[in-house]
């Protein structure tokens, strides 16, 4: 059965040839090659990834996930398939995938699932989904459910559920990044509420735990809308080196307004 599926995704995205150009070498037997060099494909596609050739990295996952046995594992590779039709802003496309890894228990599809409900404004679907993958232990859906229920408007649910998500303590690198988003939030939200002190603190925490551009961009917007255009020029200057878009905008907009 494999052979066949193997044979048909290279057949699909003529992926063995790219990585024999990559890779220089000469195989006699790619399907071989492919079975042992699981790993090595998946690192590749992570390449891809960090690279911003999204659509190769996703070839190197649907071959990943052709190869895999385990449930478990073929579902983390389906959702890093969705994630990645994510960042091209295919969300039907993604959806379908995080579905497919979320049949087979992958908390992060699950999570992300929720995510896509939120933007659709499907919010009872989306705490379905977001509750479930908490209730797997997945804590950055903590910060998932904060956001849901600020686009709900239960300011005091929002609050609740960021300052859990900032309380837990991360397994990785992916709950560090959600645990400063949820800071950064946390900041909007306060700010939005008319609390500057507090939304000040929260931004500043969030660049002092994980160095995170977002809370550097939105401290510079605070300050800029109290005309302290020294400490908004700053904090966009330290959110530009992080490479933050936005920042590197407003960063260009402030300058114009000195001539």
């Amino acid at each position: 059965m494999y052979t066949r599926i193997i044979k048909d995704k290279i057949r699909k995205f003529s992926l063995e040839d790219k990585i024999l150009r990559l890779k220089k070498r000469n195989y006699k037997n790619a399907e071989k090659y492919l079975k042992k060099s699981k790993q090595e494909i998946k690192y590749l596609g992570n390449d891809f990834l960090m690279d911003k050739k999204i659509i190769l990295s996703i070839k190197c996952n649907e071959i990943v996930a052709a190869l895999e046995t385990d449930p478990e594992k073929r579902a983390a590779e389906m959702y890093a398939v969705g994630f990645s039709y994510s960042l091209l802003d295919k969300s039907k496309t993604a959806k379908r995938y995080y579905m497919s890894a979320a049949k087979n228990g992958n908390p992060r599809a699950i999570n992300a699932l929720g995510v896509l409900y939120i933007r659709e404004k499907k919010y009872t679907a989306a705490l379905k989904f977001l509750e479930q993958a908490l209730n797997s232990g997945y804590n950055m859906a903590l910060h998932s459910l904060g956001f849901l229920y600020f686009k709900m408007k239960k300011y005091d649910l929002s609050e609740e559920y960021y300052k859990k998500s900032i309380d837990s303590e991360p397994k990785d690198f992916g709950e560090k990044f959600y645990k400063s988003e949820a800071m950064c939030n946390l900041g909007i939200l306060y700010e939005k509420l008319n609390k500057e002190e507090l939304a000040v603190e929260y931004y500043k925490m969030g660049v002092d735990y994980n160095n995170h551009p977002r809370s550097m961009f939105y401290l510079g917007k605070f300050y800029q809308s109290k005309n302290r255009f020294d400490l908004a020029e700053e904090y966009y200057k330290m959110a530009a080196e992080e490479d933050y878009s936005p920042a590197k905008y407003y960063l260009k907009e402030l300058a114009k307004k000195d001539h």
